[in-house]
């Protein structure tokens, strides 16, 4: 019996707020993520650490904005450096040709990534 009496208060103050213009109270937005579809590229971390961080080793960018990366691609004990081993590519596209392979895909602002474990 509580539940209801206390849904009708509920939808009695939503049902008055609406009828007499008076406004909820509005919250400021804030976006979650930078750069949510990859535009600006990314930077490549090796394997290595200093003091616990990851070293950046370059960026993998693919546009012509002057934005330095929000997102990184770090690597974990995987074999061969995806950025001191890469090997030519399309500009959408870094990759090691046998091991690590990441794709940019500029009509949906997609990434794929590839790992082929057997040669770790």
């Amino acid at each position: 019996m509580f539940h209801k009496i206390s849904s009708f208060f509920f939808m009695l103050i939503l049902t008055i707020t609406s009828l007499f213009g008076l406004p909820l109270k509005r919250y400021e937005s804030r976006q979650l993520f930078i750069d949510i579809g990859f535009e600006n590229g990314f930077s490549v971390v090796g394997q290595e650490t200093v003091n616990g961080e990851g070293v950046k080793l370059g960026k993998f960018t693919y546009n012509e904005t002057s934005e330095n990366p929000d997102w990184m691609i770090a690597q974990w004990n995987s074999g061969s450096c995806l950025w001191n081993d890469r090997i030519e590519s399309d500009k959408y596209t870094i990759t090691d040709g046998s091991t690590k392979t990441v794709t940019y895909n500029p009509t949906d602002k997609s990434i794929s990534m590839r790992l082929n474990a057997a040669n770790i």
